[in-house]
């Protein structure tokens, strides 16, 4: 016949014992388009067998077909015939050709086939007997050849003869030439070109080669990341390109042909899920999630760079560190380009881990305490102090500070530190009040110094530590301990209250013997009492140093003739540290005392014994107008010194009388009776003192030899 068209027909399950298991042809031309050739059989030509035919076989679909001997799905011979747009797969033949025989052709044309997973002998996809082919865009892939002996070979292509002109053009190739067989191992000499070897990337092809696989109900189209995409070639075919590919969609999309029978429709990538922000603790899993509509290749960028191995949907971090803080975007691509996520950031939080703990204090009473923690964490922190058990409400800094420390903050403290990621606890610290002198005074009965003090703390004590000022200022020795049990009052048998004014500090010692800082005990200063005679009136001027360890307002002034009990004379305010007794006798020995009132009495506790508190007033030396210096020589012998210029600044002169330029000594004493200057062999009646090293403040003057001339001398 001539002419012959088979459109649009559904051949399955048909068998012919010789040749064309559905379709035999020896027409002059024929056009074979848009058919269904499935599951046919043959000794030759499983489904289609043409013979001395020119033949146009465009757009049909041929699929688990199987020829006893060559041609698994079609055998063409002796005539010209192009192949456009077909789907040929799963197709087997025993020995030439899983997919086509073709034999003495002149001019055979492939174009934008997909040829894949067919099974041979010889030559899985193509057996070539002397045929002139051209191949354009076509896939050959997945072909297969069983491998029994020399013969068996050519999984893609096998060619009978070199006298062939072959040749292959942007088509993809598995094995490029290396999977052509050429018989007797003649090298091949046919062109490739613009040719690519790779995975088509279909979306669901059968699972292996030969008709003993489903190729029927596989899906043939490629994806979007299939390498086949925009990579065929018009040139030289434009005239035999239908406008439609084999599903009937535009042949040229995106400005490009593909490669095969389909052409894909994508486009650039479509993101449908795009990655989230992540905040974590570190140790936690972080996962990043880009989905897309159609599948696609994906890398993750951290800061803009590429992360290794980062090339799925999900970016997962298992146990992320700080390391991993960043910032985050997945790079989308498939064959017609690529797209950018959003861009998001990873915080990897940590949490509290404490930097600074708070330590054991000793407190001062009434003055304010800091306890102090710190950590490190991602921000915000937060900080809780408790005591003991019970949350202490508005101290959520890292500082704990208590303005007016009393009693009643002893215990236990320690602050919870705690941050979106958890929270740690600081070390239980101790904070209890530092021992305090309530009063040092005189001891009326054996005229040594008193160190009073109360024991309001619920600190663990062993023992105190009583501490008097050395001969450096500022500096202190140990002086006595006393047990915890023991009465806490200390006598101090060592000094001399008539000789000066002394300083003292007490500590604590806890069972560990942890000493409390001496610098938190206020000190206190016992009060030195001098008196000195104006011999012209006769009056007796008290003066002393001011005490100084708590608040009074009042200093009371006793006095008492030498031998008998003192009584209240007179009160001073604590703004004056000077009185003169302008009721005092003449030729009568008087004592005198100097007492500071405290607000409220000293009650020391412990073994207590009898007349051991309380105390309420802090007594000085008594004083009995230093007779014992000048012998107990009549009082009218004692005369009074000129000094000018008094107050003095820089230089003081002092005269008195000494016609005869007799020898005498001249003393200078501070208010604490000590002596800071003190001059010999002076035989004149006048001498010149310079300040020197003298302190501003109030000094008595003594010239003593034949007579004693007292007086007193201001330094500014």
């Amino acid at each position: 016949l001539s002419g012959i068209v088979l459109k649009n027909n559904m051949f399955d399950e048909n068998n012919a014992y010789n040749w064309g298991g559905a379709v035999r042809s020896r027409s002059s031309d024929a056009i074979i388009r848009d058919n269904t050739f499935i599951n046919n059989y043959a000794d030759r030509g499983g489904a289609y067998y043409s013979e001395q035919t020119e033949a146009l076989i465009q757009n049909n679909f041929f699929s688990n077909n199987h020829a006893n001997n060559f041609g698994g799905a079609l055998v063409l011979a002796y005539k010209d015939f192009q192949l456009i747009n077909n789907v040929i797969v799963n197709n087997s033949a025993l020995q030439r050709g899983g997919a086509i025989y073709f034999v003495y052709v002149d001019d055979a044309l492939t174009v934008n086939n997909t040829i894949a997973n067919n099974w041979s002998r010889r030559g899985g996809a193509f057996y070539n007997g002397l045929v002139n082919h051209r191949s354009y865009n076509d896939i050959i892939y997945g072909n297969e050849v069983l491998p029994l002996g020399d013969l068996y070979r050519g999984n893609q292509y096998f060619i009978w003869s070199v006298q062939s002109d072959i040749s292959f053009n942007y088509s993809n190739l598995q094995g490029g030439i290396d999977d052509f067989f050429i018989y007797n191992g003649i090298t091949f000499l046919g062109e490739l070109t613009g040719c690519i070897d790779s995975i088509p990337q279909f979306i669901n092809p059968s699972d292996g080669a030969g008709n003993i696989f489903d190729g029927i109900n596989s899906n043939w189209n490629l994806k979007s990341i299939s390498p086949c995409i925009n990579a065929g070639t018009t040139q030289t075919i434009g005239s035999l390109l239908s406008s439609l590919d084999f599903a009937g969609n535009s042949r040229i999309f995106d400005n490009a042909l593909d490669i095969g029978a389909y052409e894909s429709q994508y486009g650039l990538p479509v993101i449908t899920r795009q990655p989230l922000n992540q905040v974590a603790c570190v140790g936690d899993t972080v996962i990043l999630i880009i989905e897309t509509q159609f599948q696609s290749y994906y890398q993750w960028q951290k800061d803009g760079k590429d992360i290794p191995g980062a090339t799925a949907n999900e970016l997962n971090t298992d146990s992320i560190t700080q390391v991993a803080d960043g910032n985050y975007q997945c790079i989308v691509s498939n064959s017609f380009g690529s797209v950018a996520s959003v861009p998001v950031y990873v915080v990897a939080r940590s949490a509290p881990e404490i930097t600074i703990q708070p330590e054991d204090t000793w407190a001062v009473e009434g003055e304010r305490t800091i306890l102090s923690a710190n950590s490190t964490g991602t921000p915000p922190i937060h900080y809780q102090w408790f005591k003991e058990t019970m949350e202490l409400p508005g101290k959520r800094y890292p500082e704990l500070w208590i303005f007016d420390t009393g009693p009643n903050i002893e215990g236990e403290y320690h602050c919870q530190v705690s941050n979106a990621c958890g929270s740690v606890t600081t070390d239980t610290v101790k904070l209890y009040l530092a021992p305090q002198i309530c009063m040092v005074t005189v001891d009326t009965a054996s005229g040594n110094n008193l160190v009073v003090w109360e024991k309001n703390s619920s600190a663990p004590v062993e023992s105190y530590n009583i501490y008097r000022e050395s001969i450096v200022a500022g500096e202190y020795d140990l002086i006595g301990n006393i047990a915890a049990d023991d009465l806490s009052v200390f006598e101090d048998t060592l000094a001399d209250p008539f000789a000066q004014g002394y300083i003292y500090k007490i500590t604590a010692l806890d069972p560990d013997g942890s000493e409390s800082d001496i610098n938190l005990c206020k000190p206190h200063k016992t009060i030195h009492l001098l008196t000195s005679i104006n011999t012209e009136e006769y009056s007796i001027q008290c003066d002393w140093d001011q005490y100084y360890g708590f608040d009074y307002g009042t200093y009371i002034i006793y006095r008492a003739v030498k031998g008998n009990s003192l009584d209240s004379i007179h009160a001073i305010s604590s703004s004056f540290n000077t009185w003169i007794d302008r009721t005092s006798a003449e030729n009568v020995d008087y004592v005198y005392r100097i007492a500071a009132r405290r607000l409220e009495d000293c009650y020391p506790t412990g073994n207590t014994k009898a007349g051991s508190g309380p105390y309420s007033h802090s007594m000085s030396n008594i004083d009995d107008n230093r007779l014992q210096t000048t012998g107990k020589m009549d009082i009218k012998s004692i005369r009074s010194l000129l000094i000018f210029p008094n107050p003095a600044d820089d230089h003081a002169t002092i005269r008195f009388p000494n016609p005869d330029h007799s020898d005498y000594q001249l003393i200078i004493r501070d208010l604490s009776g000590k002596t800071v200057l003190r001059m010999s062999k002076i035989t004149e009646d006048q001498v010149v003192i310079y300040r020197g090293n003298l302190k501003a403040g109030y000094y008595s003057v003594e010239i003593i030899g034949e007579k004693v001339y007292r007086g007193k001398m201001i330094v500014e």
